[in-house]
């Protein structure tokens, strides 16, 4: 059998009970724009042939 639902009364007492110990403990809520992410773009990795190409060049160079 499935537990029933926690009453959304309920979790909004949590949430509010929550938000006010956050602040109690001196946490500042800052309100953002719509639209605006927390989203924050990570370097990417490139895969190249630079360094195979590098080698080849340096081991062709020594073999002339």
């Amino acid at each position: 059998m499935k537990k029933p639902a926690a009453s959304s009364n309920r979790t909004s007492e949590q949430i509010d009970n929550d938000v006010e110990s956050f602040l109690k403990r001196g946490g500042k809520i800052e309100k953002i724009k719509n639209g605006v992410s927390g989203y924050q773009q990570s370097k990417h990795i490139v895969i190249s042939s630079a360094r195979k190409t590098a080698a080849k060049e340096k081991e062709a160079a020594t073999n002339d």
